[in-house]
């Protein structure tokens, strides 16, 4: 089958590197796509590799000089913004995300505003804990993306998952969005005007804030 373990490996292939490697080198495949790295030096068992590097691993390591950053989320946003309505099928979210070779997509409502955040992590989750067909169950095949979220995360025991998403400015810090990212344990940050105005003008990502290191 297409969809099966080679063809993922070939969306984001794994890279490895020898023990010595510096930190920099390492961050340049995990702000470019790749999440998790390989250390070589192990045992042919384990494919030969001695450890893992995640990209959390890596932000979390260099997360106290991020927050020294002055420049500002405008300078180092992305836009715009990929976006879903919260009332689509949640399905087709995903569908999205997948083909698009993404990990994270705005659900707002229909004047433009932020609601939700949706990434693969759900998707995991929903796997992990999949009741579908079963009452009252959450379904990624009749549920609209909000639903599909809300029951989800109310479902969950962990704390991520109880608040939709965070926002910031594109006046703050890089630093200030770096110190949200490590509080709350997520992986972006979406951009919006103002308090009052909601709608996603950008986004930033652990991967863009690797990029500035």
């Amino acid at each position: 089958s297409e969809a099966g373990v080679g063809y993922l490996a070939k969306m984001r292939p794994f890279k490895v590197f020898p023990p010595e490697a510096t930190l920099l080198e390492v961050a340049h495949p995990l702000s470019h796509g790749s999440h998790i790295v390989g250390v070589s030096g192990g045992d042919a068992s384990k494919g030969g590799l001695s450890k893992i590097v995640t990209q959390g691993i890596l932000f979390r390591e260099i997360c106290s000089e991020l927050c020294k950053i002055q420049s500002t989320v405008g300078d180092v946003m992305r836009s715009p913004v990929l976006t879903m309505q919260s009332d689509h099928c949640a399905y087709e979210a995903f569908q999205i995300i997948a083909s698009r070779g993404i990990s994270g997509i705005a659900v707002v409502d229909d004047k433009g505003s932020i609601l939700q955040n949706t990434s693969s992590s759900d998707l995991k989750m929903w796997v992990a804990g999949e009741s579908e067909g079963k009452e009252g169950a959450v379904s990624i095949h009749s549920d609209t993306i909000e639903e599909f979220l809300v029951k989800l995360r109310a479902s969950s025991s962990g704390s991520k998952t109880r608040y939709p998403c965070s926002v910031c400015h594109p006046d703050d810090s890089v630093g200030h969005v770096a110190g949200m990212l490590e509080k709350t344990g997520y992986h972006r940050v979406y951009v919006v005007p103002s308090n009052d105005d909601r709608k996603p003008c950008g986004v930033v990502s652990i991967s863009d804030l690797l990029r500035t290191a």
